[in-house]
């Protein structure tokens, strides 16, 4: 029988979950940059109006004194489309309007026609054939040049590469010619979608608990992995957030188990790792492996919840909100327990103090609601009140430092505030 210690059971054939994060992101790169190159060898253009004739042909404001725009405004004149002309700066400036004396279908027959003769129209189309030769370069990863090159004053050119953006962001980047920088050469990018790294599993914090959870020799599920990869679900928060309503679930219903991990064999063998964030989600993984009760110091609904109502990934920017308008926010004492009890919008709980829920004892800060069936709580997730203002902005990325920092800054300060005030009432009542 083999005697190997449990720190070594994470064996060799399983490929560690960072670099699984990293094989599933090459793939979407890949797979996304191939299906832009394939829409831009596909570009075309809807010319529905007289207002859209001359966008492609030059945007809707044109200097026709120039001779390359001549031939085009000319055919604007002549099908009635062209109704204003302007001085503006050093040229004369056209602008395009339908002329409503003019049916539609006249409208858009010569519309079509002039920018079937435009030099955007040609220049596109020339894009796309190249750009369709290159997709196979482009499926192995590389990033191929086009032979067709921009200059950047011409407004057709400009319109072109606008068009281009517009299908696909940043596919096609340009680089200036080193002898005229006005001309540009066009490659087609390897966009990294994921290069900011600002997703829970690229954070210190995040990379701890994958460590622990490894070294436990627990294997995280395809599917889980594939969420803190990709984030799928950032409507509700980020990774951390679906992490631990993945956990909350299971506090939730005592019989769902710990779904994150193909076997719980090994719980007992993870650690803390002293970052705070990842603690709390080992601290919850470690109580529902060994759970023998479900007491708790608040009343539990016995219901199925929606664990989405209320815990989007605006959570604390919605209470930073509630705090300023006295009707929309309250402190309230549920069971001798205190919590913040948000009224605005949907509402929703989070505990000022540490709370024993359903057999866990959860820290404070996490977002609970109550079932319409029964008006008993469920716990939905960790939120940023967990942690201090620097770490929450960390542990949930963009989902905190897209919100307005001096509004973060006051309800962290208030969130604290009444912590330390729950504290102080603990100790002068001896219950502490």
């Amino acid at each position: 029988m083999s005697t190997q210690s449990p720190e070594y059971t994470n064996t060799a054939h399983q490929v560690p979950v960072i670099e699984q994060v990293q094989r599933l992101r090459h793939q979407e790169n890949l797979a996304k940059n191939t299906s832009g190159a394939v829409a831009l060898s596909k570009t075309s253009l809807d010319i529905s109006s007289g207002e859209a004739a001359m966008k492609y042909v030059g945007y809707s404001e044109v200097d026709i004194s120039k001779s390359d725009y001549q031939r085009d405004y000319e055919q604007l004149v002549e099908a009635g489309v062209a109704i204003k002309i302007a001085e503006r700066g050093n040229g004369r400036v056209v602008s395009i309007k339908g002329n409503p004396s003019l049916s539609k279908f006249d409208r858009e027959e010569k519309a079509e026609e002039i920018f079937a003769n435009s030099m955007v129209h040609i220049k596109l189309g020339e894009v796309s054939r190249e750009v369709e030769d290159k997709v196979p370069l482009v499926a192995e990863g590389k990033e191929p040049y086009l032979e067709i090159v921009f200059d950047k004053n011409d407004p057709a050119d400009k319109t072109v590469m606008d068009t281009l953006d517009s299908i696909t962001v940043g596919l096609i980047c340009y680089e200036e010619d080193r002898d005229n920088p006005d001309i540009l050469h066009a490659k087609i990018n390897q966009i990294d979608r994921f290069s900011e790294g600002n997703m829970y599993i690229d954070t210190d914090s995040g990379r701890q608990f994958v460590d622990a959870i490894e070294k436990a020799g627990l294997v995280l599920k395809p599917a889980v992995i594939k969420e803190l990869a990709f984030e799928n679900e950032h409507r509700y928060g980020n990774g951390y957030a679906w992490l631990t309503r993945e956990l909350a679930k299971s506090i939730n219903a005592p019989d769902r188990g710990i779904p994150i991990f193909e076997s719980s064999g090994g719980v007992e063998n993870l650690e803390r790792t002293g970052d705070r964030a990842a603690d709390v989600a080992i601290d919850v993984i470690q109580q529902l492996a060994t759970r023998d009760s479900n007491v708790s110091d608040i009343p539990v609904t016995r219901y199925n919840v929606a664990m989405k109502m209320g815990a989007c990934k605006d959570v604390e920017e919605y209470y930073s909100q509630s705090i300023f308008i006295k009707s929309a926010h309250r402190n309230v004492d549920e069971s001798g327990k205190k919590f913040w009890h948000k009224k605005h919008g949907i509402e929703t709980y989070i505990n000022l103090e540490p709370v024993m829920f359903n057999g866990i004892e959860l820290p404070q800060g996490f977002l609970f609601n109550k079932s319409p069936d029964d008006d008993n709580f469920y716990v939905q997730r960790a939120t940023g009140f967990c942690f201090e203002e620097a770490e929450a902005k960390e542990v949930f990325g963009p989902h905190m430092y897209n919100q307005s920092d001096d509004n973060l800054r006051k309800v962290f300060d208030a969130f604290e505030r009444d912590i330390f005030a729950v504290e102080r009432s603990r100790r002068t009542n001896g219950s502490l």
